[in-house]
């Protein structure tokens, strides 16, 4: 998810929710954040490297990036030898398609700035990335769960005055609570020159 809170500034979360591999966390460290094994679980990226993976850093401070997955890497590599983030993400998105798993997981990404919001979401059905002005007190998402408009998915009197806030509504707000197996989540939140990052719980 990410908007524009009613207070000012720009915001982006990523939550985390697995059915297969519940063991993890997400770590924060400086302006940015990554999904790790829990203690007890780190042989597990022996089976499975998929699993741990960076999943949101600030850019510039001026700007957000997050994904669910692998990619992110290859989005963040792109946009930091100067491709704007519509191309790197349509084009890392259109590239890698949905991850080859059981349930072939749909690869979520987003870019979040003052000026303008970027969300794509690739499925088995095919790509969707959608760039477009925020409205102040708004926020968009996408999800596995088959929510792939973020122009229809919306977080309505958005509102936040910490990273915190960001992260508890993504995680347990009534607007996201319906979706199952949630491990953790992480925002961010840049106002002026105030850059924070929190993860939940």
């Amino acid at each position: 998810m990410m908007g524009i809170p009613k207070h000012g500034g720009i915001a982006a979360a990523y939550r985390l929710a697995s059915r297969s591999f519940p063991n993890r966390k997400i770590e924060v460290k400086g302006h940015s954040a990554k999904v790790t094994p829990i203690p007890g679980y780190e042989k597990a990226v022996d089976k499975n490297p998929y699993i741990s993976y960076n999943c949101l850093r600030v850019i510039n401070e001026t700007s957000i990036l997050i994904a669910n997955g692998t990619h992110f890497d290859q989005i963040y590599k792109r946009i930091n030898s100067g491709a704007s983030a519509f191309n790197a993400i349509t084009h890392v998105l259109a590239e890698m398609g949905p991850e080859q798993d059981t349930y072939k997981t749909s690869r979520i990404a987003g870019f979040a700035s003052q000026a303008w919001l970027l969300l794509g979401i690739i499925t088995e059905k095919g790509l969707v990335v959608k760039s477009f002005h925020p409205k102040a007190g708004m926020g968009y998402y996408v999800a596995t769960y088959q929510k792939t408009d973020p122009m229809k998915n919306l977080v309505k009197n958005f509102d936040a005055r910490s990273a915190d806030d960001v992260a508890r509504l993504v995680h347990e707000g009534h607007n996201f609570k319906r979706f199952s197996h949630a491990i953790a989540t992480t925002a961010a939140l840049i106002c002026g020159r105030r850059i924070e990052i929190s993860s939940f719980p």
